[in-house]
């Protein structure tokens, strides 16, 4: 079992915040970037936009090659 003491005074000086980790509350210094609303957005969009970037190579690439190997075939 790991205990865990602070002081109130240590509480202000190092930012410590409550957050829950299965059901156990601990204190943290740790923000993530993502919890801010505007990061997760930018994320969330960039994931999109790569995301369609590669489904679109991928499907210009896999059509070359069906071309390609239809005029091998089917000339």
């Amino acid at each position: 079992m790991v205990k865990f003491y602070y002081l109130p005074t240590a509480e202000e000086k190092l930012n410590l915040r409550p957050i829950l980790i299965d059901d156990i509350g601990v204190m943290t210094t740790y923000t993530s970037p993502l919890e801010e609303p505007l990061n997760r957005l930018l994320k969330r969009l960039l994931d999109v936009v790569f995301s369609f970037l590669c489904l679109m190579f991928t499907a210009l690439r896999v059509s070359r090659i069906c071309l390609a190997l239809d005029q091998l075939f089917f000339l």
